[in-house]
């Protein structure tokens, strides 16, 4: 048996498990879905895919952890077995019409106004953010589920937001679109729609969303509070772009803004490459990889900047 979790657009829609020759099947609405399937003794797997009339079987296979054991006395190591089983979990989508899901048919629930949200974020103890996120929107976003991880991750941060913090969220790809602009951070139902309304497509042109980034930050600027641009990309920055780019980033950072740089399922050279944004930019490169693993991440980040020092 193994663990399948069916998320769309950030949230977890179900999560059950197989029958034991590893097949599951669920009736869902056409759309855009990213499926992730896990079993004990076995690496988890995950599959990002359109369920149409045509699409209604995904296939994720598991491969099997193993555990290399080391004698004490000799430096022979145990040979791992070339073709290790594969377990295959079978994934049929029964395809219904197309509705719109329910808040209650959720298994994550939404972030309720009336949630004290300074308990995790407590103004004696954190600065005020002034966050603006830079999302890369292009073509390869839309692969291998990295929206639905930054969505989760994203969500997640909002759930914490007090009303003393400001969210700004810009999308880029050829040209930079803000979606929503210094909205207090208690407008959680405002900052999730336009998290949920990101959609990738088109080529990256990062200088355009940087110098937009930046201009967004200068006019919501927080006095003494946490001035933050979180840059979200699965690549690094074409060559042309990039010099460019560390310039802007040192000198915002001059003038105590800080660039943060979230890498999802980045290649090891993209992350090196963007590495070098986060040091002009006195900030951090946070690596999402994976939907429940990596969720706290951006969260984290936040407290770590706006931590009031002693």
């Amino acid at each position: 048996e193994g663990l399948i979790e069916i998320a769309q657009n950030g949230r977890i829609q179900s999560s059950t498990t197989t029958r034991r020759d590893g097949k599951y099947e669920e009736a869902v609405p056409i759309g855009f879905y990213y499926l992730m399937a896990s079993a004990k003794g076995y690496h988890p797997s995950d599959s990002a895919t359109y369920i149409n009339r045509r699409n209604t079987h995904v296939e994720l296979l598991l491969n099997p952890i193993i555990e290399l054991h080391v004698p004490e006395i000799t430096t022979e190591l145990p040979v791992t077995p070339k073709n290790a089983p594969e377990e295959a979990v079978d994934v049929q989508i029964q395809e219904s019409d197309p509705i719109t899901l329910e808040k209650n048919q959720m298994s994550e629930p939404i972030a309720s106004s009336v949630t004290d949200k300074s308990a995790e974020l407590p103004e004696s103890k954190y600065k005020a953010n002034n966050l603006v996120f830079l999302v890369d929107v292009s073509q390869s976003m839309n692969q291998s589920g990295k929206l639905e991880i930054l969505k989760s991750s994203m969500y997640r941060l909002t759930e914490a937001l007090r009303e003393s913090d400001k969210v700004t969220v810009i999308a880029y790809a050829r040209e930079a679109e803000v979606l929503i602009d210094g909205v207090s951070g208690n407008q959680t139902a405002k900052i999730d729609e336009s998290i949920s309304g990101l959609t990738a497509g088109g080529m990256t042109s990062g200088g355009i969303g940087f110098r937009t980034a930046y201009n967004a930050l200068r006019d919501t600027w927080i006095d003494r509070g946490n001035n933050q641009v979180i840059v979200v990309t699965d690549g690094a920055f074409r060559k042309t772009d990039h010099e460019s780019i560390l310039k802007m980033a040192r000198k915002q950072g001059n003038k105590g803004a800080t660039t943060s740089v979230v890498a999802i399922k980045s290649t090891d050279y993209a992350r090196k490459v963007l590495a070098e944004v986060v040091d002009f930019g006195e900030g951090h490169l946070l690596k999402l990889d994976d939907f429940r693993v990596d969720r706290e991440k951006i969260l984290d980040e936040i407290k770590e900047q706006s931590l009031i020092s002693k």
